[in-house]
């Protein structure tokens, strides 16, 4: 197999875009709202770069292989975790993911259940459909949840929330070095942004839109994402969710914790209805998105971030709640 090269990636990312188009001319998009979504992940792929320190363990691996040795369990967690390599896409068509999921999660077969029903006290992974009231069964102590394996990872992680003003937020998150986007800055300080008025522990679930059962939608709404959701047993989060993540997560590689905060829309003096999201590259960023009431170009591996709690009942973001509290 060929060795990675800078030029090799760059080439990668043109055919993506020219994929990513020619989807979109599929899709006929006319309204001018998927219009600018569609070019915000354009811009976003053109500006993806492969950080040199990836070559070499990339091209290890590659070497590994052809010398017949067996991979590490470091070595498969970095071959299965996302990447724009096609390399490692190759590789990982000529091994049997089953078997390499065992070395990953450090357990047997028998202890990966594919139903709540085969969840038992030995269980360390769950790799299977979802079901309403899933992530009230799921035991805290397993750590691997997927709905397929390795695109689809369910993370679990919490924050600490609450007693901290707009203007607070803001100061310690440029204190912390965590960039903020203008137009995030400027949704943190509008009236309609209601932070958590008491401190509380929030247990948080980050979700793609295609294990929420959306997969096969290419026009997927944030609405719609919302939704599916509820219906699982997830419930929107506190405005000052974004926030508060990026503080606890700043020095950690968000890779697949990053993604657009399901929350209760606020709506800016331009009538459109804002949503936070979280990014780690090339730094820390919290910046905002914003939803038209259907219109979001949002495909199957889109990630949401979405809050765990049994008792509360989940409201779908439109304009009539954008200004209630979380």
């Amino acid at each position: 197999m060929e060795k990675h090269t800078r030029e090799g990636f760059e080439q990668e990312l043109e055919q993506k875009k020219q994929e990513m188009i020619t989807q979109a001319h599929g899709e006929a998009l006319e309204d001018n709202a998927q219009i600018d979504s569609l070019e915000k992940k354009i811009k976003k792929l053109e500006g993806l770069t492969n950080p040199p320190s990836e070559f070499p363990r990339v091209n290890a691996l590659i070497e590994k292989l052809e010398e017949g040795e067996v991979l590490t369990k470091a070595d498969l967690v970095f071959l299965y975790e996302p990447h724009n390599s096609s390399h490692l896409k190759e590789i990982r068509k000529g091994r049997n993911p089953e078997e390499d999921m065992l070395a990953i999660f450090e357990c047997t077969k028998e202890q990966i259940a594919r139903t709540i029903a085969e969840i038992t006290e030995d269980t360390k992974a769950y790799v299977g459909q979802l079901e309403p009231g899933i992530f009230q069964k799921l035991p805290e102590n397993i750590e691997h949840l997927y709905t397929s394996f390795p695109e689809n990872r369910i993370m679990r992680s919490d924050i600490e929330t609450g007693l901290k003003t707009a203007k607070q937020l803001i100061a310690e998150m440029e204190a912390a070095g965590i960039n903020i986007h203008p137009n995030a800055k400027l949704v943190t300080e509008n009236s309609k942004f209601v932070p958590n008025a008491f401190s509380e522990k929030v247990n948080l679930i980050t979700i793609t839109a295609g294990s929420l059962g959306l997969g096969s939608q290419i026009n997927t709404s944030y609405e719609e994402v919302c939704e599916h959701a509820q219906a699982l047993g997830l419930e929107l989060c506190p405005h000052d969710t974004g926030h508060y993540y990026q503080l606890k997560y700043k020095d950690q590689p968000l890779t697949q914790r990053e993604g657009d905060i399901a929350m209760r829309t606020i709506t800016g003096d331009d009538d459109r209805h804002y949503f936070f999201s979280v990014r780690s590259s090339p730094f820390p960023l919290i910046e905002v998105d914003f939803t038209n009431h259907g219109y979001n170009y949002m495909g199957s591996s889109s990630r949401f971030i979405f809050r765990l709690r049994p008792e509360s009942k989940v409201d779908l973001p439109t304009e009539e709640t954008s200004a209630d509290a979380p």
